[in-house]
């Protein structure tokens, strides 16, 4: 069976909930932005029926790499976002950041922004906004690379406003 990406104000919702979840119980959660391009163009280039079935393997591919509470949301064409819920610490954050690069890696280019609750921001808005940054950092670095959110990004990011909710 294939995923279906939830939808972004249903994403958006349950990111909310993630964080009360994690403002109560005294844990961490990561927020995953995938930026997806295709070798040969962006996904919004692709017939309806193309881009619908690649979204949703993507979708797939993606929850998978990100545990059993990770549940990827279509933000924009090409762009996915991914919560992991109660992580240890950050080298666990890295291999999933590498799962994910190579689960897509070998018909698209892909980037990761990744920010922290409640380090990088304590509403969903501003942590989407966080890994939007970071997102846009490790599109400078190049294709199949992954970026953690850090305050200095901000100030040198064309990416710093959260992306439209």
């Amino acid at each position: 069976m294939t995923a279906l990406p939830i939808a972004r104000h249903r994403f958006v919702e349950r990111l909310g909930t993630s964080l009360e979840e994690a403002r109560r119980e005294g844990h961490r959660v990561a927020l995953f932005l995938v930026g997806v391009d295709r070798s040969s163009g962006c996904i919004a280039s692709l017939e309806p029926d193309a881009a619908e079935s690649l979204v949703r393997r993507i979708c797939e591919r993606l929850a998978r790499c990100a545990g059993d509470r990770g549940e990827p949301a279509l933000l924009r064409p090409g762009e996915f976002a991914v919560v992991v819920p109660r992580f240890r610490n950050g080298a666990q954050l890295r291999e999933a950041a590498a799962r994910m690069l190579a689960t897509v890696r070998f018909s698209y280019r892909a980037s990761i922004g990744i920010a922290i609750f409640p380090a990088d921001g304590t509403r969903p808005g501003a942590l989407l906004g966080c890994a939007a940054i970071a997102l846009a950092a490790a599109r400078r670095e190049g294709r199949h690379s992954y970026s953690f959110y850090l305050p200095f990004l901000a100030a040198t990011s064309a990416a710093s406003s959260p992306p439209d909710l």
